[in-house]
């Protein structure tokens, strides 16, 4: 989280991120729906199994390939 963090605003200042609106709003929706998956994943046991893990791939697959094709 730190490099991300530091790489992002390392970036930044040497040339400024331009975010779109509704590119924005798409990958909060995204990372929302993703964070109460996990957190109905783990609610009745701590472990996250094969299928949970297998479901979450897709989506994670799924929203690279969206990202990759709406420029």
């Amino acid at each position: 989280m730190f490099n991300t963090l530091c790489v992002l605003g390392v970036s930044s200042l040497i040339n400024p991120i331009i975010l779109e609106g509704n590119y924005l709003l798409i990958d909060c929706a995204v990372f929302v729906l993703v964070c109460l998956t996990m957190v109905l994943f783990t609610k009745r046991k701590p472990e996250i199994s094969k299928f949970e893990g297998f479901s979450l791939l897709v989506i994670y697959i799924l929203y690279i390939i969206y990202v990759l094709f709406r420029r």
